[in-house]
C-alpha cells in the first residue's frame, strides 16, 4: 500500500525567487499612493481590522500560442488519421499587500 504525503517543510523543494524576495523587503514602508502609482489599483481589498487592510493584485499572463494541425489522410486499410494540438502556455500571479497606517507592512 502506498500513500502520498506532502512534506511540512517544502523550502528545499520550492525555491524562492531571489528577485521576488528582495521586492517583498523593499516594498515595506511604501505609501498607498506609491503602490498605486507602480502597481495600479488592487483587484480586491479586505478590511483586516486592527491588522490594517489587505490589497490583492491578480494578473493572468498569456505567453503566446502554438498550434499544430496534422492533415487528415487515409493510408490503405488504416482509417483516416489526423488531428491537432493547441498549446497556450500561461500562468498567473497573485500578490497580497498588507497596509497599516497607509503604508506597506507586509507583502505575500
Amino acid at each position: 500500500q502506498s500513500s502520498c504525503v506532502v512534506p511540512d517543510d517544502t523550502s528545499r523543494i520550492a525555491k524562492v525567487d531571489p528577485t521576488a524576495a528582495a521586492a517583498r523587503k523593499e516594498m515595506v514602508g511604501l505609501s498607498e499612493a506609491d503602490v498605486r502609482m507602480c502597481a495600479g489599483f488592487p483587484t480586491a481589498t479586505a478590511d483586516a481590522g486592527g491588522s490594517g487592510q489587505i490589497w490583492t493584485y491578480k494578473r493572468v499572463v498569456q505567453r503566446g500560442n502554438l498550434s499544430i494541425v496534422v492533415p487528415t489522410l487515409s493510408v490503405g486499410p488504416v482509417p483516416a488519421l489526423g488531428g491537432s494540438l493547441n498549446v497556450a502556455p500561461g500562468g498567473y500571479c497573485d500578490t497580497q499587500v498588507r497596509m497599516v497606517g497607509g503604508r506597506v507592512a507586509e507583502v505575500a
